[in-house]
C-alpha cells in the first residue's frame, strides 16, 4: 500500500472491464449500476492526494492520516473491483446451480450433475469466524481433511480475527459497519 494509487486500480480495471462485463448482472440483481461504478472513480479521486497535507501521500498514509469513515471509503473504492466480480460471480453460480438442478429433473438424463456451493454472510463471518471457518473446512475437504486440523485452523483463524478486533474501538467499528450497510454506493455491492 506504499506505492499504490487505490484510483488507477479503479481506473485501470473498473471502467474498462469489470464495469463493462459485471454492471449488466449486478444492475439486474440490484447491486450495482454502471453508473455506480463511475461515481465510485469519482469519490475515489475527490478522496487521493486531494486533502491538505496529502498532496504528495501514499494510499498507506491516506490511510493512517484520514478521519476513519474517510480512510475506509478510500480503502473500499479499492477492493470494490474485487468485491464486484465476487458479487456477479457468486449471482452466475446461483444460475448455474439452478440449471444443474432443473436438468437433473428430466428422466431422460441419464448422467446427473452437481454443483455444491456454500455461501456465507459476512455478518457470521465477522460475529462467529471461528465456526464459520469450520463449516468452511468442512465445506471444503469433507473427510480429506481431518477433524484436528480443521478445529486447529478453525481456531488459529478465530484468534487472529479476535485479536484484529481487540485493536479496533468496537463502538468506532460498529459505527463504520453501519456506514458501509447504509452507504448509497457501497451498501449494495458489501450487504
Amino acid at each position: 500500500v506504499w506505492h499504490v494509487n487505490p484510483c488507477s486500480r479503479v481506473t485501470e480495471n473498473f471502467t474498462m472491464t469489470v464495469a463493462d462485463l459485471n454492471s449488466p448482472i449486478l444492475s439486474e440483481n440490484g447491486i450495482m449500476t454502471y453508473d455506480d461504478f463511475d461515481n465510485l472513480l469519482a469519490r475515489c479521486n475527490t478522496m487521493f492526494r486531494t486533502q491538505p497535507g496529502l498532496e504528495n501521500a501514499s494510499y498507506q498514509q491516506h490511510l493512517e492520516e484520514l478521519p476513519p469513515v474517510d480512510g475506509l471509503q478510500l480503502a473500499v473504492s479499492d477492493v470494490l473491483n474485487d468485491i464486484a466480480l465476487m458479487a456477479s460471480d457468486l449471482i452466475t453460480f446461483k444460475q448455474v446451480h439452478a440449471m444443474v438442478k432443473e436438468q437433473n429433473l428430466n428422466p431422460e438424463r441419464k448422467k446427473k450433475r452437481h454443483l455444491d456451493m456454500m455461501t456465507v454472510p459476512m455478518d457470521e463471518v465477522l460475529t462467529y469466524p471461528g465456526k464459520t471457518m469450520m463449516d468452511f473446512l468442512d465445506f471444503m475437504f469433507g473427510t480429506a481433511m481431518s477433524s484436528i486440523s480443521k478445529h486447529k485452523a478453525a481456531a488459529e483463524y478465530e484468534h487472529h480475527k479476535k485479536n484484529v478486533a481487540s485493536s479496533v474501538n468496537a463502538t468506532e467499528m460498529e459505527e463504520l459497519i453501519g456506514f458501509l450497510k447504509t452507504d448509497p454506493l457501497f451498501g449494495g455491492p458489501l450487504s
